[in-house]
């Protein structure tokens, strides 16, 4: 019988500073240098390569390895069975929404950086988030710094999906075509039904995590009496959730 392989797809935001809740975490600070030799390639299959890098014992060796479906169906295949296997977790509705943005969606990574308090001059939350566009893509010509000044106007995808406008919390994350359970589902349920960060949190811990993440979450609320701001690095994976302040 042939096993099944989820395809996940790991996307990084940096998140800067970072600071483990975990006080159980005692290791100490790595001081070693960064190593910036080029791998060299020793060896390669139909389906990966085997690069190395550094000498004797540290010597360090790259597996790159393409997922078997990848391999012998190609991509778009491969993301066609990562999609039948995860249906069932996603609700009709939620394929209905997505099939109306599709035509609109694009590939990009991002990196995050998110600044309070002391760290701003007006002592509020600032949000910064990079796009990471591939350097061929024609859009990378036109370096651009867009300042959104939030209004209803930006509530937009797929409903309630930012929430920019009332300022209670936002969130930075990866644009991506997983099932509703995961990533953009999670996100999208937080923001519509909870109303503070630590309900935010609780949602996305006890969410059916299928794919692995890095995202931030933020909250700040404008023009009531309530005072918190916070931003926090979230580690999403399947058996793994960690928080980074």
């Amino acid at each position: 019988m042939r096993s099944k392989l989820v395809i996940l797809f790991c996307f990084i935001a940096i998140i800067y500073p970072v600071t483990l809740l975990d006080p159980s975490c005692k290791d100490k600070l790595n001081t070693n240098k960064v190593l910036r030799e080029e791998p060299r390639f020793i060896n390669s299959i139909p389906n990966g390569k085997r690069f190395v890098v550094g000498q004797g014992y540290d010597k360090i060796n790259i597996i790159h390895l393409v997922a078997k479906w990848i391999a012998e169906y190609g991509l778009p295949d491969a993301l066609d069975l990562n999609y039948d296997i995860t249906r069932k977790y996603t609700p009709t509705w939620y394929d209905e929404e997505l099939r109306g943005l599709a035509a609109e969606l694009i590939k990009a990574a991002c990196s995050v950086l998110g600044t309070w308090d002391e760290s701003t001059i007006s002592s509020t939350l600032l949000h910064l988030r990079s796009l990471n566009w591939d350097e061929k893509a024609p859009i990378d010509k036109y370096s651009t710094i867009t300042i959104y000044h939030l209004n209803a106007s930006y509530e937009d995808y797929a409903n309630h999906f930012h929430d920019y406008y009332k300022q209670k919390y936002t969130t930075s994350h990866t644009f991506a075509n997983f099932d509703y359970a995961d990533l953009v589902g999670a996100i999208r349920a937080y923001i519509q039904f909870s109303n503070s960060l630590n309900i935010a949190l609780a949602m996305l811990i006890n969410t059916k995590r299928t794919c692995s993440v890095h995202l931030n979450l933020e909250e700040f609320h404008r023009n009531t009496s309530n005072n918190n701001i916070g931003f926090l690095g979230i580690e999403y994976r399947a058996k793994e959730f960690n928080v980074y302040l």
